[in-house]
């Protein structure tokens, strides 16, 4: 029996964690209105706001938003960052105040108590399980839960801005790579096909299938041509006027072995 030295055996190698693309889904803007609606107070409100425009990671960055965070002149958040502190310069990073932040922000300023530095305070204690109620107010909304409630917010957050911004940019406002937002954030969505269906492409499509059937009518109304010209018509060439000519090729009278003069 060998004793423990203290040295982890698996040091040096590496993890692959691959995505389960069945528990990844994008949720509408619509949904997410509804439980905000459903939320039993404006910081619930801002606790969902924060993870799905935001793109926060819920709880530990939320719970770990102070005032002094806010940047009301720049427009701007800054991020603290558990997760990713003990990356060289993953302690923090900015995002901007997107507009579906601002109004809940503010209605939470306004009902801040003096001195106390958290954005969320109802909410801290270890006894809270944020992910119990969340899934109480969708149910109350009337809507249907799905997998990694909050996780797939903040993945619906970065497809969203994917659509508007470089991908490193939205990367750096997520606080992940572009080889993890590939492989475990970004989403095909129902309005990609949309706006397939609806875009550019659709336009020249329907040009040309316009002119398409232009044509086909304009095929259909064209006078037909005389019998006597209905070769030439088509372009074709007098068939039976050349094999006539080849008929009339007078053929020497000898065989295969050539003719020698005497």
């Amino acid at each position: 029996r060998k004793l423990f030295t203290g040295e982890n055996p698996f040091d040096g190698l590496k993890v692959t964690v691959h995505a389960n693309k069945s528990r990844q889904a994008f949720i509408p803007r619509d949904v997410i209105d509804k439980c905000i609606e459903a939320a039993p107070d404006a910081q619930w409100r801002l606790i969902i706001a924060l993870a799905r425009f935001g793109g926060l990671r819920t709880p530990s960055e939320t719970l770990a938003l102070t005032w002094d965070c806010i940047d009301w002149e720049h427009s701007r958040i800054r991020v603290p960052s558990p997760k990713t502190e003990h990356h060289a310069g993953g302690d923090y990073r900015m995002i901007p105040m997107f507009p579906e932040l601002k109004t809940h922000l503010l209605v939470a300023f306004e009902a801040a108590e003096t001195g106390v530095p958290w954005v969320i305070t109802r909410y801290r204690q270890a006894s809270v399980n944020l992910r119990t109620q969340f899934l109480k107010i969708i149910m109350r909304s009337g809507q249907k839960p799905w997998p990694k409630l909050f996780h797939n917010l903040r993945a619906s957050r970065q497809t969203e801005l994917a659509e508007s911004y470089p991908l490193h940019v939205v990367c750096q406002w997520i606080g992940n790579s572009q080889l993890i937002a590939q492989e475990h954030y970004l989403t095909v969505n129902d309005a990609h096909f949309a706006k397939a269906l609806s875009g550019p492409v659709k336009a020249e499509c329907s040009a040309l299938q316009n002119a398409l059937q232009s044509t086909a009518e304009s095929d259909r109304t064209r006078p037909q041509a005389k019998n006597g010209d209905s070769e030439k018509s088509l372009g074709l060439p007098l068939c039976a006027d050349i094999c006539s000519d080849v008929h009339n090729i007078g053929i020497p009278p000898t065989g295969f072995e050539p003719v020698y003069a005497d």
